[in-house]
């Protein structure tokens, strides 16, 4: 007999507690699951928009109220800068003109017709331009021109000062004869400048420059024009295949007693345009053939691309039809059907949602004189090329890409009087307007409650992440829509692979105000995202969400918020990625409170437990876990890991082709990462010797790279690239003293 009214009372907190502890579970012992069975979803289902999406490509006038340019071979923007466009003119002009469908009258930006080299209908003139990267800071624009008595091809530097042009020469090429000049130049991802060279000239490189490294001819350049030290007017970058030997840059030396380091790859006819993948990196080359056979490559450092020993895929000089150590051509076209020379152009990276079902990761490029315009992209091992368009043009001169990826043809037609020298936008063709596509209104898309779209439908299922991607402080809402008998398969490290059908939603807050949903469809034929804006009625109360079909800037609650143009979706929703960036075992091993039935469950023993899931997890995926940044439990190691992951591993990672070779998945090994102790390998960011994470760092001078990108006022190298407009403090500070608490790299 109890008879201490103390000690009852102890005894009936226990059994309370035992009480609560065996209802939050299932008379097995496993944890309760925080729904009572799988939602039925018959509404929120991806359509199926194959059949909807156009097949082709067309032309359609840019500009068309401008007045005549001239003989225009490039059209150039600065970093940044969408509001002008540049046009470079062969007789040594570049205009400049708004960047607005009527925009109708152009200014000369620049003129240097007294010191350009030109002929008409010749290869000579002012051929390319480029734009310095930190072109807004410091104004300075490099031009490519052929000047005479001697023949030279000129790379200069211009700087506007004190009312006028000032030019410094940087690099100046002997020509043997008048054509082949090439005359693309492109600064890099690495910020380097690259130049593209011809062999000489002639026919069948006479002179032997394409095979012959000791001349810069027939090569693609590689320099360094910001950190040469005088008298020198470039560095060369110290990766160069033959970095350490002397310069080259001797106008009256044809061939120099050794290989020359400003050569990035050589064997190469007349390299007339060519360009990077702003996605990734990859450099995409247009090589003008002799008789027979016109090729693109992708460009490699110390590649050796064959002329004159192949023409395109063919022996050109069959005595000596050695192949060992050249790389061949990724596509090749014949002279047939007035076909005579190609023009690089680039790969799509745009935005537009119908042209990007057609040309994503699709290279294009033309034909000068017959004006056809093909496409080239990697299926599985292999490249697959098709022709796109058969236009009716004079003939195709150059492409040209804006600052958001779309692309524009230029038909100058010889210096006819066309308006606006006949600069055309790709667009997409038509497709039929019967094909099922996603809803106009968020209301009538099945995902969400008709009569209150602020409300997810009842087929969907909420969860939450532990180390949730930055979105320029905004909150959110996340939901799952299954296709009713389908499931999820999960990978042995835990990422999500949704079926076909599947929709997430995404609904995001600025203070407690609901400005935008985003779906992110599981087509037939892959993955889409939408961006649904929201309207208001007079007192704030929101109505419901209109489709964006392009990209939108707006300010609310104080800041500007950016509505993401569909193609944009998969900037951050990768392949390497596997798509769906949240989902995953790691992200949801956590407690969440279920709205439908008020109760507290781990997110993933719910899943498992209603049936979600194509097989049961093993326990080493239930071990999965990722921290959140306030998580003063877990180490600051483990908190930055976590942010990385969710944050930058998207593009960062071995399954992911980019610029900078890092790996910033969670579960990788600091010493893996390639970050600690690490070079930067996409510029320094005016710091003096950074390092990616530098584990002597301090809190107030980090001398991190990483850390400097995430801090940037430069939308141009902050990082992550999309929605950070506001910066993440707290996640910079936590990172900062995660690198303060290094003391090694393993």
């Amino acid at each position: 007999m109890i008879r201490n009214p103390l000690s009852l009372s102890i005894i009936l907190f226990i059994a309370l507690i035992l009480n609560a502890c065996f209802n939050n579970n299932d008379n097995d012992g496993t944890l309760r699951s925080g729904l009572d069975a799988r939602p039925d979803n018959q509404t929120c289902i991806a359509p199926d928009v194959l059949a909807a999406q156009p097949t082709n490509i067309a032309l359609q006038p840019a500009f068309p109220d401008l007045p005549p340019l001239g003989l225009v071979l490039a059209l150039k923007q600065p970093n940044g800068d969408n509001s002008s466009w540049y046009a470079v003119t062969q007789d040594g002009l570049v205009k400049q003109f708004a960047n607005n469908t009527n925009a109708s009258q152009a200014t000369t930006f620049i003129d240097i017709t007294n010191r350009v080299y030109y002929v008409a209908n010749s290869e000579l003139g002012l051929l390319g331009m480029a734009f310095h990267p930190q072109y807004a800071t410091n104004g300075e624009i490099f031009l490519y021109y052929t000047a005479n008595n001697p023949l030279r091809s000129v790379i200069s530097r211009f700087v506007f000062n004190n009312g006028q042009w000032q030019e410094d020469v940087i690099l100046e090429v002997g020509q043997p004869y008048s054509n082949h000049n090439g005359g693309n130049i492109i600064f890099g991802p690495d910020n380097y400048l690259y130049i593209g060279l011809g062999d000489g000239g002639s026919g069948g490189d006479p002179l032997g420059n394409g095979q012959n490294t000791t001349s810069l001819l027939g090569s693609i350049l590689r320099i360094d024009v910001d950190d040469a030290t005088p008298p020198t007017t470039y560095a060369i970058p110290a990766d160069n295949p033959f970095a350490g030997n002397a310069r080259c840059n001797n106008p009256t030396v044809g061939f120099n007693a050794n290989d020359c380091p400003e050569i990035y790859a050589w064997g190469l006819r007349n390299p007339w345009r060519w360009s990077f993948d702003s996605d990734t990196g990859s450099l995409w080359l247009g090589d003008v053939g002799q008789g027979s056979i016109e090729e693109i490559d992708i460009i490699d450092k110390g590649g050796n691309y064959g002329w004159n020993i192949m023409e395109g895929d063919q022996c050109y000089n069959a005595t000596t039809c050695d192949q060992s150590g050249l790389i061949p051509p990724v596509a090749v076209y014949s002279h047939i059907n007035n076909n005579r020379s190609v023009v690089g152009g680039y790969v799509y990276r745009g935005k537009d949602p119908q042209l990007s079902v057609i040309l994503q990761d699709t290279y294009l490029f033309a034909d000068t004189y017959s004006s056809r315009i093909w496409g080239t992209k990697r299926v599985n091992s292999s490249y697959q090329t098709q022709e796109l368009l058969n236009p009716t043009l004079q003939v195709v001169y150059s492409f040209a890409q804006d600052n958001e990826g779309e692309l524009y043809v230029l038909d100058p037609a010889f210096g006819s009087t066309a308006p606006g020298v006949n600069i055309y936008h790709i667009v997409a063709g038509e497709s039929s307007p019967t094909d099922p596509q996603p809803a106009a209104m968020l209301s009538e898309t099945g995902c969400v409650d008709s009569t209150n779209p602020t409300q997810p439908a009842a087929g969907l299922i909420p969860y939450d992440l532990i180390s949730p991607l930055w979105s320029d402080g905004a909150r959110k809402q996340r939901f799952i829509a299954l296709p009713n008998n389908a499931t999820i398969d999960t990978t042995p490290d835990g990422d999500f692979q949704f079926p076909v059908g599947s929709i997430l939603m995404k609904n995001f807050f600025l203070n407690d105000r609901i400005v935008e949903t985003r779906l992110l469809m599981h087509h037939a034929d892959g993955w889409r995202g939408y961006s649904y804006e929201w309207s208001y009625e007079l007192d704030g109360t929101p109505i419901d969400a209109q489709l964006l079909t392009t990209s939108l800037s707006k300010s609310i609650e104080g800041q500007t918020w950016y509505y993401p143009a569909p193609g944009e979706c998969l900037d951050c929703h990768t392949n390497g990625s596997n798509i769906a960036l949240g989902p995953e075992i790691q992200q949801f091993n956590k407690e969440f409170v279920y709205p439908t039935t008020g109760r507290t469950a781990n997110q993933i023993e719910t899943l498992d437990a209603i049936g979600v899931f194509s097989s049961a997890l093993t326990a080493e995926q239930k071990s999965l876990k990722l921290y959140a940044l306030d998580d003063t439990r877990a180490s600051y190691q483990q908190r930055a890991k976590s942010y990385l992951h969710s944050n930058c591993a998207n593009c960062h990672q071995p399954n992911e082709v980019t610029t900078a070779n890092i790996d910033l998945r969670f579960q990788t090994a600091l010493a893996d990462m390639n970050v600690c102790d690490a070079i930067p390998q996409r510029g320094n960011l005016g710091m003096s010797d950074p390092l990616i994470i530098d584990p002597n760092g301090t809190l107030d001078e980090p001398n991190s790279v990483l850390i400097a990108r995430m801090e940037s006022a430069d939308s141009g190298v902050r990082m992550p690239p999309l929605a950070s407009a506001i910066l993440d403090s707290q996640a910079i500070e936590l990172l900062k003293h995660w690198q303060v608490e290094l003391t090694n790299c393993q």
